[in-house]
C-alpha cells in the first residue's frame, strides 16, 4: 500500500487510475482527430462535387457544340446533295443544248454537202484543200 496526500492506494488501484487516465487522453485526442478528418472530408467532398458539376457542365457544353456541328454537317450535306442535283439538271440541259446544236450543224453540213457542185476534182490541190476544208468544217 502506498500512501498519496494523505490517502492509501494499493497497486492494483494505482494500475486502474493510471488506465483511465490514458485512456480519456486517448479518447480526446481520437475525438480532435476524427472531427480534423471529417472537416477535412467535408472539403474534399465539397471540391469533388465542385469538379464533378464542372465535368458535367462542360460535357453538356461539348454535347451542344457537337449536335449543332451534326446539324451543320446535315444542313451542309442536303444543301450540296441540292447543289449537285441543280448542277446535274443544267449539266443536262447543256448536254441537250449541245446535242440540238451537234445535230443542226450535221444538217448544215449535209446541206453544203448537197449544195456543192458534183462535179469531180482532178488535181491532188484541189482534192487536199477540199479534204482540210471538210476535216475543219467538222470539228
Amino acid at each position: 500500500m502506498l500512501q498519496f496526500s494523505g490517502l492509501e492506494f494499493s497497486i492494483l488501484e494505482i494500475i486502474l487510475i493510471v488506465s483511465v487516465i490514458i485512456l480519456s487522453i486517448t479518447t480526446i485526442i481520437t475525438v480532435q482527430r476524427l472531427s480534423d478528418l471529417k472537416s477535412e472530408l467535408t472539403m474534399n467532398q465539397r471540391s469533388l462535387v465542385r469538379e464533378l458539376k464542372m465535368v458535367n457542365s462542360a460535357s453538356i457544353g461539348l454535347g451542344r457544340r457537337f449536335s449543332s456541328i451534326e446539324k451543320k454537317m446535315t444542313k451542309a450535306s442536303s444543301v450540296s446533295s441540292m447543289e449537285r442535283s441543280v448542277d446535274t439538271s443544267l449539266a443536262a440541259t447543256q448536254y441537250a443544248e449541245i446535242q440540238d446544236r451537234i445535230a443542226k450543224n450535221q444538217f448544215q453540213v449535209e446541206a453544203k454537202k448537197t449544195s456543192r457542185p458534183t462535179t469531180q476534182l482532178k488535181t491532188k490541190a484541189e482534192q487536199s484543200l477540199s479534204s482540210w476544208l471538210t476535216e475543219h468544217q467538222t470539228a
